[in-house]
C-alpha cells in the first residue's frame, strides 16, 4: 500500500495496512486527523487559550490608548490655529507652551522674522529665552499632558 508520510506521523504509525486497497481506521485516529486539520485551539492546547486571551486584552487597551490620544490631540488642536498644524503632540505642546509664555495682553503678531522656518516654528522660537519653563513644567496640567505622552521628564530649554 502506499504510504502518506505526513498522516502516518499524525496517526502515530509507522505505516498503514490494506485490504483490497482499502484502509480504515480507528475512532481516535479519525479524530488525530480531524484535530491536526483543524489546526491548534483553546481546547487542545492551553497555552494557546492564554495567548489569545492576553492578546484580546492588549488589543482593547491599544484601541482605548488611541482612543484617549485622539481626544487628546482634539483638546490641543481647539486651543488655536497655531497649534492645530503642529504635526506631533511634543510639537503641538511646545506650541502650546510659546503661546503661554506670550505676554498677557499682547497680541501675537505675524510680523515674525523672515527666514526659511514656518510662522508656527518662529512663533516657538520667539522668547525662549526668557520663560521660566521650570514654573511651568511644574504646573499640573502639564504634568498630566507629559504623561500622557509618554514623557517622564522635560527637557529643560
Amino acid at each position: 500500500m502506499k504510504q502518506f508520510k505526513h498522516i502516518n506521523q499524525v496517526l502515530g504509525v509507522e505505516r498503514l495496512e490494506s485490504i483490497d486497497r482499502t484502509a480504515s481506521l480507528h475512532i481516535d485516529q479519525i479524530e488525530l486527523l480531524n484535530n491536526a486539520l483543524e489546526g491548534p485551539n483553546a481546547k487542545s492546547h492551553p497555552k494557546l487559550a492564554a495567548t489569545q486571551a492576553e492578546t484580546s486584552k492588549i488589543k482593547g487597551e491599544t484601541a482605548r490608548i488611541k482612543d484617549e490620544t485622539t481626544l487628546f490631540e482634539a483638546a490641543l488642536d481647539s486651543i488655536n490655529p497655531l497649534v492645530k498644524v503642529q504635526k506631533t503632540v511634543e510639537r503641538k505642546v511646545e506650541a502650546v507652551r510659546a503661546l503661554l509664555a506670550a505676554k498677557p495682553g499682547e497680541k501675537l503678531s505675524n510680523n515674525l522674522e523672515i527666514d526659511n522656518a514656518s510662522m508656527e516654528e518662529q512663533l516657538v522660537r520667539r522668547d525662549i529665552q526668557g520663560i521660566d519653563w521650570a514654573t511651568i513644567d511644574k504646573l499640573e496640567h502639564n504634568i498630566k499632558a507629559d504623561s500622557l505622552n509618554g514623557r517622564t521628564k522635560i527637557v529643560s530649554y
